[in-house]
């Protein structure tokens, strides 16, 4: 068995463990952390801010028991199965792990979920899922849809890389098979969400090599991909870009960075979109350990990770990479820090960074909740 496949294997088996009563069951529907202005959300621990990237990063743990509200999942299929572009059994997207999933927000519709691949029943899937709620209505329903989409659609797959812009959801890299038989797609997939067609792109030169455990986002016309873990379970702490602005049917180039040369310079090399491609060399002296697992958002100008695990340790460090001066930065935090975790999940509201949940070094679920102030 090879590392990848223990880490795999561990983690499905922290996730397939009770949840604490504390956090919401696990069963078909989501669960939302209301947003109420005039009732703050309640903070447990006092801190001090601190001086650094941020201004005043505080870590806060959230007593969240009593904010959570349930919201029954409705299945919702396609009526034109004739434009179906995938031969795969069409299955409800009853509760499984490691698929690539990201939030779209359109201009004027609600925020729509989408959510591709993973397993089911033992079998990888390659079918493309959205999940919204009618904000109009007190208690919504999540309405989950099986996408009907045409063209070169991605193969099934877990973990794969989803991020959403300009109408358009954007797919890089997952494992194509089960752990053991795993190859690479170095491919990237772009879905018009005005059409539901598929494009794909072929990558030429070098390309990120961490098939899953990796974060993505998308900044301007650039599509990030940082760290993540290969199919020999070896973690990366290379950091890659394309401008998918000018994404060519024949051939894209990006930007990476590779491992460490010497303990006091990394390199980044930044490729412009072109037939004839020049690479030029970046070099800046730190960055985050390589991990897999982390998670990421965006504020401002700077992307925040938090968390991940190397295989060995398991973070609970705070890093920002600067988008404009293309530099990392680790945040000093004060009061009471978030036990170590991979695997959880995180998001941004307001001037706040929310993290929930995941998996400690002992492969123990977590299901707390905290709070950075940002």
């Amino acid at each position: 068995m090879t590392h990848s496949d223990r880490l795999l294997q561990e983690n499905d088996s922290a996730l397939e463990q009770d949840s604490s009563p504390a956090s919401p069951p696990w069963f078909p529907g989501a669960f939302a952390l209301r947003d109420q202005p005039h009732r703050p959300i309640p903070l447990i621990s006092a801190c001090q801010s601190v001086t650094g990237a941020i201004d005043a990063p505080a870590p806060l743990l959230v007593h969240f028991t009593d904010w959570w509200s349930h919201h029954p999942l409705v299945y919702s299929y396609p009526t034109r199965q004739r434009i179906m572009s995938t031969s795969f059994p069409l299955q409800p997207p009853f509760p499984r792990t490691r698929s690539g999933s990201t939030v779209y927000f359109p201009l004027i519709d609600p925020p729509t979920i989408f959510s591709f691949g993973r397993s089911f029943d033992g079998a990888l899937q390659g079918n493309l899922y959205s999940f919204s709620i009618d904000p109009a209505v007190s208690t919504p329903n999540l309405t989950a849809k099986l996408v009907a989409t045409r063209g070169p659609a991605p193969t099934p797959r877990s973990e794969p890389l989803l991020a959403a812009a300009d109408g358009h959801l954007f797919l890089w890299g997952g494992m194509t098979e089960e752990p053991g038989r795993a190859e690479q797609d170095t491919r990237i997939y772009s879905l018009s969400l005005s059409t539901s067609s598929w494009s794909q792109y072929t990558v030429s030169g070098p390309f990120p090599a961490a098939t899953f455990g990796s974060t993505t986002t998308i900044f301007e016309r650039f599509f990030y991909v940082y760290a993540g873990t290969d199919m020999n379970g070896l973690a990366y702490d290379r950091l890659w870009r394309i401008d998918i602005d000018h994404c060519k049917l024949v051939s894209l180039s990006g930007l990476y960075m590779i491992s460490k040369l010497r303990a006091s310079s990394i390199s980044m090399y930044i490729s412009p979109v072109t037939s004839n491609s020049l690479w030029e060399n970046v070099s800046y002296p730190r960055s985050p350990a390589a991990r897999t697992g982390h998670l990421a958002i965006v504020y401002a100008c700077s992307w925040i990770v938090f968390g991940g695990s190397n295989g060995k340790n398991v973070f609970n460090n705070i890093w920002t990479f600067d988008f404009g001066k293309k530099e990392w930065t680790s945040v000093a935090c004060s009061g009471s820090l978030p036990p170590p975790r991979q695997q959880h999940s995180a998001l941004r509201l307001g001037e706040k960074m929310f993290v929930f949940g995941g998996v400690d070094g002992q492969t123990s679920k977590l299901c707390d909740m905290w709070a950075l102030d940002l």
